[in-house]
């Protein structure tokens, strides 16, 4: 599925225990995230484990697998590879927040507007910069410091952004008026 944006494909999958993903690669880079279970991640480099909120990232071009410890249920998001070349050539490991599950949640619905899920993606886009960019050289992830350095007004808009598509009552602007988004 092409989408808009840096975004190229949400998709969830399920595993039962024992299950695997054999290696494989792509050139679309891959975030992984499990909202349940425990899941082995494996690259030439790395072995991860995966539980609920964590999340990797992996470069395209990287052969990676998945092995299921349990019952197992990822959200993915897969970036076009002139973005993910943007995000370097390292696995990273990251925090997961709720705002990234209900974003990803938001853009795989089936009925979403056109309108919305271009705006869900968009956020999703600046999302996963903000997460991985501004890992900084540490690689500890963006903590404190990513807030730090934003000011108050665009932080309250960006929220303001934020639970209005998740709600779906964002008004559209049409010359002038407001229309409803049609779910």
């Amino acid at each position: 599925m092409t989408i808009p944006h840096a975004i190229e494909g949400l998709r969830q999958l399920k595993y039962t225990p024992g299950s695997e993903e054999p290696v494989h690669q792509h050139e679309q880079g891959q975030l992984i995230y499990p909202l349940r279970g425990v899941a082995k991640i494996v690259t030439p480099q790395h072995i991860w484990l995966l539980s609920p909120g964590r999340a990797i990232w992996l470069p395209g071009g990287l052969s990676h697998g998945l092995q299921a410890i349990d019952h197992v249920v990822t959200q993915n998001l897969y970036l076009t590879p002139q973005a993910s070349r943007q995000f370097g050539l390292q696995c990273r490991g990251l925090a997961a927040t709720p705002l990234l599950h209900t974003l990803i949640a938001a853009g795989l619905e089936e009925t979403v507007s056109t309108e919305r899920q271009a705006l869900i993606l968009a956020l999703l886009s600046g999302m996963m910069s903000f997460m991985i960019v501004g890992m900084g050289v540490s690689g500890s992830g963006c903590g404190q410091e990513c807030f730090d350095n934003m000011d108050s007004a665009k932080f309250i808009s960006i929220i303001f952004w934020i639970l209005a598509i998740i709600s779906g009552t964002f008004a559209f602007m049409d010359n002038g008026s407001q229309k409803k988004d049609p779910q």
